[in-house]
C-alpha cells in the first residue's frame, strides 16, 4: 500500500490537535530535567550544568538553536511566504463558471482557465495577509512584555516558548487552512495535490521546522528557566496564533 501523502495527513487531521503538542513537551521536559536533577545527578545543580555544556546539542550556543531559534522569525517568515505563493500559483486561478460561452454561430468556445480568478482565492489571499501582520504585531508586543516585566523584576519569561510556540502553532495553522477545501471542489482545489512532487515538498519542509522548534522547545524545558518562567512563556506562546486565526 503506497504511503499516504503528506497533504492527505494534514489535511485529515484538525488542526486544534496540534495545540496539545507543546503541553506534552513541557510535561516530557520536566519529567527529563527531574530525572537528570534528582535521580542521575542526586540534586546537584552544577552537575547538570555542566551535562548540558559537555553536550554541544544542548549548550546554549549549539548550532540549532543559534540558527533556528535567534532567527527563527526568519524561518517562519519565508516559510509562511512560500506557502502563501503556492496558494496564489495553482489556487488562485481556477474555473468559476462551468459553463462555456458560445459564439455567433452558437457552439461552444472553450475559455482559457487561467484567465479567470477565483473571488474565494483573492479573498483568501488578504486573510492570509492580515494573519501575518496581526501575528507580527502580537509576537512583538510580547517580547516587549518581557522586556519590561525583565526591567521591573528578576522574572524572566521564557522567550523560546513565546516566540518558538507562536511560529509552530501559527506555521501549522496557516498550512492546514490552506490544504482544506471550501465549497464546491472543481472551484476550490486545495493548493496541492497527491501528484504536486513541489507542494509535497514544501509542506514537508515546513513540518520538519516545526519539529526542529519542538526540538529546541524540549531542550529549553530541561535545561533553561523556571517552571513559571516556562508556563508563563507556554500561555502566551498561545495568544498569537489565538488571536490570528479565530479572531481575523
Amino acid at each position: 500500500m503506497p504511503a499516504e501523502p503528506v497533504t492527505a495527513i494534514i489535511r485529515n487531521h484538525d488542526r486544534k490537535l496540534i495545540l496539545s503538542a507543546a503541553p506534552i513537551i513541557l510535561i516530557l521536559g520536566l519529567s527529563t530535567r527531574y530525572i537528570l536533577q534528582f535521580i542521575v545527578f542526586q540534586g546537584d545543580k552544577d552537575s547538570v550544568i555542566k551535562f548540558r555544556e559537555s553536550i554541544y546539542f544542548f549548550s546554549s550556543g549549539n548550532l540549532l538553536n543559534s540558527i533556528f531559534a535567534n532567527h527563527g522569525f526568519e524561518f517562519f517568515t519565508l516559510c509562511y511566504g512560500v506557502v502563501w505563493f503556492r496558494y496564489l500559483t495553482t489556487g488562485l486561478r481556477g474555473n468559476i463558471n462551468n459553463s462555456s460561452p458560445t459564439n455567433d454561430q452558437g457552439s461552444s468556445v472553450q475559455q482559457d482557465s487561467s484567465d479567470q480568478l477565483d473571488p474565494h482565492k483573492i479573498l483568501s489571499s488578504k486573510t492570509i495577509i492580515y494573519r501575518y501582520l496581526v501575528l507580527t504585531f502580537s509576537l512583538t508586543a510580547l517580547i516587549l512584555l518581557k522586556s519590561i516585566v525583565r526591567n521591573l523584576t528578576t522574572f524572566l519569561i521564557s522567550g523560546h516558548f513565546m516566540a518558538l510556540m507562536t511560529f509552530s502553532l501559527s506555521l501549522y495553522h496557516h498550512i492546514h487552512s490552506t490544504l482544506t477545501p471550501t465549497g464546491d471542489e472543481d472551484q476550490t482545489r486545495n493548493i496541492y495535490t497527491n501528484g504536486d512532487i513541489y507542494g509535497e515538498v514544501i509542506l514537508w519542509v515546513g513540518l520538519v521546522l516545526i519539529g526542529i522548534w519542538w526540538l529546541l522547545l524540549f531542550v529549553t524545558t530541561v535545561f533553561y528557566h523556571t517552571v513559571p518562567e516556562k508556563l508563563i512563556g507556554l500561555g502566551l506562546g498561545y495568544l498569537p496564533s489565538f488571536i490570528a486565526y479565530n479572531l481575523v
